[in-house]
């Protein structure tokens, strides 16, 4: 009963398998049903989502969403109320007007109640359309201001009860709701004074002062007493209105009615400032409170400030670029003090360095060359060193060859670096070879370390520790995924086979761990149907699983065929073959992360160019010392005047690097490394490999050796039926032993099946797609030319009032900026096409635009100007009316041509004015300010020690001279300055800005600087310090160290500060001052000459010779230098080449006398120095048979030998078959004769014979399978005919091909490469024959085959011809039934004939004769006497 259970759980387990198999395929049907929609517009509004002004308007370039067209405001002394015309092209926040402390309250839309949100601003969500909002304010007393959204087109403002004719309002958003402007104002004299002052800390301390005066009555002088802070200097006035300032900060305005700003610039250079005090007033015009914004210079100095009470600067009347900063209230008689806490770079940021290395594994293993690629940012230190361990050879920033000097104290050999951005190469030695490696090797932490391995032919990695990832390697190709596979089918040959064959399975599977071609899941498809064939006995399904295991058996065949033949060649020539590793999909994701963040680390910079910049503070260490036009950073000479070497140096050229890539093996950390990380590689040596490929090979074969079961591939189960009765009712027999592994090996074929990923049918159409589409809808939004198009425009003024009639064409909705700004045109009423519209928006710079719908509108604008006598309104360039006419009565414009086209501007002037003011007194001029000058000293410390200086002023409107002081030793030599006892005159001309010169100072181990007292200027140091020397300051900290990309340090001196500089020069490290990259040996050999041609590749830092010894008798015909002939000749067989700085070429063309033998080499060649990728090449010719190579490891091999001695083994196992038809010798010299053809042609000669013998052996039952098998012996006859003849054709008349593969090589061109030679060149050579022993040998196999073919025909035709030629196919008799009282039924037809296929031969049966009533064929033809095998053809 426990059987028929266990039984029944196995064939069910069985079942769920196999439909577990078939789970993907019916998921991928069901998914593949879906269709892509048929046209994109469904997908339109999604692809758009993100895009938040799609579907607006156009305004300047830029879609517009929202358009407030009309703000209504009734402001009274308890409270205010509004109403606000808006219209939205689509759903978007809408702002109102009010903020912090008048907060809109019951804001409603046609009496519906809105949400209010925002934090200082509130906003309103509405959908698009038209919208008519309102609501109120409630305050204890009106304020002076009140927020209003920017872009407001129309504001009407009423205060108590009064319309205000022009209401004030600024670009910020601010409405003035207690003073309004118009066009005359007769008021008794007032003046009202409110004072701001901006603070930029820096050296000088900067103080703008801006005076804002209302001024009422009439035109007077007005005395405001101090008003500059004390002890500070005016330097620059910018003032509508005549200003004096006198010592000590006082200011006299002379005022005129209106409203005015007056910017005084100062500067404060006194050190130790620690407060600032409000200057006292002499006058009650000022207002109680200054408003103060300080702006810090963190570059400069950081400071604590105390004493005044800070503000909120969205409070104040402050203009925005001073706001978004640190702002104080200062009354009368306060303070603000200064407490400094930090000055200059006291610390810098750590080095941010990435690490690209590059290694190349010597071709014997025992060392290796690495090419590092530096990159990232340098803030410290300013050198790079590298460790012990390794040999630093060469290193060069963007292709300049850099010293390398060596450290006193650590010995350490390294660079100096003044380029802030690393873009440095260097080419290092490692002689320790690879087992134990500092991965980092510089004396530096990297934030990104890749490295990749070049390993040369025959070497692999087996895996390494202290990486994180090493792509290919046997111990990272593992996973979950690999570990499960091996197990299960380890597990499965141990259950069918037994633990030993399990064990064999696990280490085969190992071995070929992440190798491509390798067989892997086929053992999974051979076990599950041999599992299912031990339970299924009979039955269809029975036969289906025995041809689907013939087919994975065919597959195993062909897969162990070609991995065989490769792992074979490539452990005898690995040069020939490169090993594949496979690619994991790990190994891509974390290549593909890494890339991606490279992007955005890329990317990023661009990013922050195209981010708009915050208006906040300006930084005097920066930005103004860097805008100025006379920085000194002009004479600077890009990197060369900071990386020039010193001229009398040795630099280093280096080991020079290999240039071959092989293999490689990419080494990859998830994150920084730092200095001194070990690493250590487990490398696998090419005899280690050959080792493991015999083992690989041996356990592979034995596994397919032992799935191949005979007995398992019958269509009825041999053993059915006949398994003995179960002892017991614990016991299992063999067929339920076989049950169960097949219901453990169901399990494992349902989930190989399952691991393969379904096919998923795309509900989406591609990315690509959906971002083409999204760009072509934003392109449609793009007008072909301007959007708006105004083709006449009509402007008639009555006295104030404005009307303008025009006739407005627009390709799609867009914005017309109408005729402005709102100071001389208030704009009341604009109708399109008869009809108000409030679709109204302002801009920044004032200008009210109307939003129209496509199509051509007639736009009617009324607006009402300001009385003065005259006005200038702006029209937007783009939109400008074609065709303009002006009509008025009180008015003459100036700005139409005769076209009637507006220049851009119109300027309307009033005819007459009545209320005109008599002419003005004339008004006194500014005082001048005293002069004031920056200095720019740049210490340019190279070959010879300059200073550049540069003085700059800001005041330009008359000549100034200035007596300037030199340090001691300095001698100007810039022509034109005089220098009078130790100081240079200069002479500023009006107008003139800047004066330069340069001056020189004596190499010495220091000097200082000092920084003039009681002098109107401020100066400012540079240091540039080559990589000549290493220099030490000591004075102030700089403010930067790294200016325009490199290291130049910067200090801003307060008077009388010092700074003392120290300069060393450091020593250069020895090393070769010459390499030779590359050489390129090739020999011709004749019959009586040989040419021979070298060509070597050099790159020298200084001038030397470079010798070569040429082989004995050679004869010099060309000497070449960079492609052009030079008249170099030898001297006693040697060449001198002159080696110049730089990279060059030489090639040397010779011809010597030469005898051709058995064996050849290069001849002996010495270039006089060690060397790198060295090439050999040798033409052999067409007369030489070609039979081994000799030489260096990486070369040409022979492989036709291996290839001979496959078919040799696979012939002897065909002389092996039972019924094999030829002999065992005749196969070796059939298959000797055909080996120089591909393997294809092998098999129809080899099936020729096979199928003959078949064919005589094996009669066929019905005519229609005899006549087939006829004539396919009849193409495959005539196809082995082609193939014979091919072969004696190409073995008596066709070069030999002897399969020659490495570095490019073939039998025409034998190539040799030697990573690193000596002097004297090493010996490759050759072992051949003459051509025409191999033409003999080849005449005599093809006397042989004719021979042997005059044997075989006979043989051929009668297992051809046997049980005859052709056979007619029967025709279809009549049914009859069988006459009554027959004895028994009618005897199937061909019961005969199966019967006499399947007996015995015997030499007793003869033709005609009869057995058993059985009627006989002819007697089979008989083979050779051959008492081992069957019949086949005579000898």
């Amino acid at each position: 009963m426990k059987i028929g259970i266990d039984r029944c759980f196995s064939r069910l387990l069985m079942l769920a398998s196999l439909s577990t198999l078939l789970l993907p395929f019916t998921a991928g049907e069901a998914a593949a049903q879906e269709e892509l929609p048929e046209v994109l517009q469904p997908w339109v509004d999604w692809t758009m989502a993100d895009v938040a002004s799609f579907g607006c308007s156009m305004l300047d370039d830029t879609l517009r969403c929202a358009w407030p067209g009309k703000l209504r405001l009734d402001a009274r002394a308890e409270g205010a109320s509004f109403e606000m015309e808006v219209w939205l092209d689509r759903a978007t926040d809408v702002e109102l007007p009010g903020g912090r402390g008048a907060w809109p309250q019951e804001v409603r839309r046609q009496g519906r109640a809105l949400v209010v949100t925002g934090q200082s601003t509130p906003v309103v969500r509405l959908e698009a359309g038209a919208h008519t909002l309102s609501g109120r304010f409630e305050w204890s007393q009106m304020p002076e201001v009140l927020r209003v959204p920017t872009s407001t087109g129309i504001i009407e403002l009423s205060v108590g009860a009064l319309a205000v004719d022009h209401p004030r309002h600024d670009a910020e958003g601010r409405l003035w709701l207690k003073e309004g402007r118009s066009g005359t104002v007769t008021e008794a004299d007032s003046l009202r004074a409110s004072v701001s002052r901006r603070f930029d800390d820096g050296v000088p301390l900067r103080i703008t002062t801006r005076l804002e005066l209302n001024v009422s009555g009439r035109a007077r002088e007005v005395a405001l007493g101090q008003v500059l802070l004390e002890g500070s200097r005016a330097i620059a006035l910018s003032s509508p209105l005549p200003v004096k300032v006198e010592p000590g900060g006082l200011v006299s305005v002379y005022v005129r009615p209106g409203t005015h700003v007056i910017d005084i610039d100062a500067v404060l250079a006194r050190a130790g400032t620690e407060a600032l005090s409000v200057p006292p007033r002499s006058t009650d015009v000022f207002d109680a409170q200054e408003v103060w914004a300080w702006f810090p210079d963190e570059l400069v100095r950081s400071v604590e400030l105390d004493g005044l009470n800070a503000i909120d600067p969205e409070r104040t009347t402050l203009p925005e670029a001073w706001r978004g900063t640190t702002t104080f209230l200062a009354d009368a008689q306060s303070t603000l003090t200064l407490r400094e806490t930090r000055r200059g770079q006291l610390d810098t940021s750590p080095n941010l360095l990435e690490l690209e290395r590059q290694i190349w594994l010597d071709l014997d293993g025992q060392g290796a060359t690495s090419r590092d690629r530096l990159s990232g940012t340098m803030s410290r230190g300013w050198r790079l060193d590298y460790g012990p361990g390794a040999e630093l050879g060469r290193a060069a920033q963007r292709g300049t060859d850099l010293l390398i000097t060596r450290q006193d104290d650590a010995g350490n050999l390294g660079v100096e670096v003044r380029d802030a951005s690393l873009d440095i190469t260097a080419d290092i030695r490692l002689d320790e070879g690879l087992s134990r490696l500092d991965i980092v090797g510089w004396q530096h932490d990297m934030q990104r370390l890749d490295a990749t391995l070049y390993t040369p032919p025959g070497w692999s990695v087996l895996g390494g520790r202290g990486v994180d990832l090493i792509v290919g390697s046997w111990v990272h190709s593992w996973d979950l995924l690999s570990f499960f596979f091996v197990l299960i089918v380890a597990l499965s040959f141990a259950k069918l086979f037994g633990w030993p064959w399990g064990l064999a399975a696990a280490i085969a599977l190992c071995l070929t761990q992440g190798m491509d071609d390798a067989p892997r899941w086929i053992w999974v498809h051979l076990l599950a149907t041999g599992a299912l064939l031990r339970v299924l006995t009979t039955g269809r399904f029975r036969k289906v699983v025995i041809v689907y295991r013939a087919a994975a058996l065919v597959a195993l065949f062909v897969l162990m065929a070609t991995f065989t033949h490769r792992q074979i060649r490539q452990a005898i020539a690995p040069q020939a073959y490169p090993q594949s590793h496979a690619t994991h999909w790990i190994d891509a994701a974390l290549r593909g992360a890494e890339e991606m963040s490279m992007a955005e680390y890329d990317m990023a910079p661009a990013q922050s160019e195209m981010a708009p910049a915050p208006d906040v503070q300006r930084s005097k260490g920066a930005a103004i010392l860097g805008s100025v036009p006379g920085d000194a950073s002009k004479y600077r000479k890009a990197e060369k005047s900071v990386q020039q070497v010193d001229p009398n140096a040795v630099v280093q050229t280096g080991p020079g690097v290999p240039s071959w890539e092989w293999q490689s093996w990419q080494m990859i950390w998830t994150g920084p490394v730092r200095a001194g990380h070990q690493v250590r590689l487990w490398l696998i040596s090419p005899a280690q490999n050959v080792a493991l490929t015999v083992v690989r090979l041996a356990l592979l074969i034995a596994l397919a050796l032992l799935i191949i079961g005979r007995r398992e591939m019958t269509w009825r189960d041999p053993q059915d039926g006949e398994a003995p009765a179960p002892r017991g009712p614990g016991a299992a027999g063999p067929k339920m032993r076989g049950g169960k592994a097949a219901a453990t090996l169901g399990v494992l074929l349902a989930l190989s099946g399952a691991l393969v990923p379904a096919a998923q049918a795309q509900e989406i159409p591609p990315p690509a797609l959906l971002e083409t589409l999204k760009a072509r809808q934003l392109a449609a939004t793009r007008c072909q030319g301007p959007c708006i198009s105004v083709s006449h425009a009509a402007i008639e003024v009555d006295d104030l009032d404005l009307v303008m009639r025009a006739e407005v064409h627009a390709q799609q909705p867009a914005g017309w900026p109408l005729p402005g700004p709102d100071d001389p045109l208030r704009i009341t009423e604009v109708r399109v096409n008869g009809q108000p519209t409030h679709q109204l928006r302002r801009s920044a710079e004032g200008l009210v635009s109307v939003r129209l719908p496509q199509g051509v509108h007639r736009v009617e604008v009324r607006g009402r100007l300001i009385h003065r006598a005259t006005l200038t309104l702006q029209f937007d360039p783009a939109t400008r009316p074609r065709l303009t006419t002006f009509e008025s009565d009180d008015w003459t414009a100036d700005g139409i041509d005769n076209q009637g086209v507006v220049d851009g501007t119109l300027q309307l002037t009033r005819q007459a004015d009545a209320g005109a003011q008599p002419d003005t007194p004339e008004l006194p001029a500014s005082r001048e300010l005293e002069p004031w000058f920056e200095v720019q000293r740049h210490l340019a410390l190279g070959v010879s020690w300059q200073i550049h200086t540069t003085i700059l002023r800001t005041q330009t409107e008359r000549p100034q001279p200035l007596r300037f002081p030199l340090l001691a030793g300095e001698a100007v030599i810039t022509e034109g300055f005089r220098v009078d006892q130790g100081h240079v005159l200069l002479d500023f001309e009006r107008g003139e800005t800047s004066l330069s010169f340069t001056s020189e100072l004596p190499i010495q181990p220091s000097f200082e600087l000092q920084a003039a007292t009681q002098s109107p200027w401020t100066e400012i140091w540079t240091a540039e310090c080559s990589a000549i020397w290493r220099c030490e300051y000591e004075g102030p900290s700089p403010i930067e160290t790294v200016r325009d990309g490199l290291h130049q340090p910067r200090w801003l001196p307060w008077p009388g500060e010092s700074l003392k500089v120290f300069a060393l020069r450091p020593q250069g490290a020895p090393g070769q001052a010459t390499t030779v990259e590359n050489v390129v040996y090739q020999i011709t050999p004749g019959e009586r000459l040989l040419q021979g041609t070298i060509e070597l590749r050099i790159r020298s830092s200084r001038g030397a010779w470079q010798t070569l010894t040429l082989p004995e008798g050679a004869e010099v015909q060309k000497v070449l230098h960079q492609d052009k002939e030079t008249a170099i000749r030898p001297r006693e067989g040697q060449v001198r080449l002159p080696v110049q700085p730089g990279s060059q070429t030489y090639r040397i063309e010779w011809m010597q006398p030469w005898e051709r033998g058995f064996r050849e080499h290069f001849p002996p060649v010495d270039i006089g120095s060690d060397a790198v990728n060295l090439t050999q090449e040798m033409h052999p010719g067409q007369a030489r048979w070609l039979l081994l190579t000799t030489g260096p490891g990486w070369g040409p091999a022979v492989l036709f030998w291996s290839h001979l001695i496959m078919l040799m083994i696979l012939a002897t196992l065909l002389g092996l078959w039972k019924y094999s038809p030829l002999r065992r010798h005749e196969w070796l010299l059939l298959t000797i004769g055909l080996a120089q053809h591909p393997v294809v042609l092998l098999v129809p000669v080899v099936g020729f014979f096979v199928v003959l013998q078949w064919r005589r052996r094996q009669p066929l039952p019905t005519p229609w399978q005899f006549n087939l098998v006829q004539l396919l012996l009849i193409g495959l006859t005539l196809i082995t005919i082609g193939c014979l003849y091919g072969a004696i054709h190409s073995n008596l008349l066709v070069d030999v091909d002897m399969q020659v593969h490495g570095m490019g090589s073939h039998s025409g061109l034998l190539r040799w490469y030697t990573d690193r030679s000596a002097g004297l060149l090493p010996t490759a050579g050759i072992i051949s024959l003459p051509i025409y022993v191999w033409r003999g040998l080849m005449l005599l196999w093809a006397l042989w085959l004719s021979w042997k073919l005059l044997k075989w025909a006979p043989w051929a035709w009668q297992a051809f011809s046997f049980d005859g030629l052709w056979k007619a196919l029967p025709r279809r008799a009549p049914r009859q039934n069988p006459p009554a009282g027959s004895a028994s039924a009618p005897r199937p037809m061909g019961d005969e004939r199966v019967k006499g296929a399947e007996r015995p031969e015997g030499p007793e049966t003869s033709e005609g004769t009869k057995t058993d009533g059985q009627v006989k064929g002819p007697e089979r033809p008989k083979g050779p006497e051959r008492p081992e095998t069957s019949e086949g053809p005579e000898d």
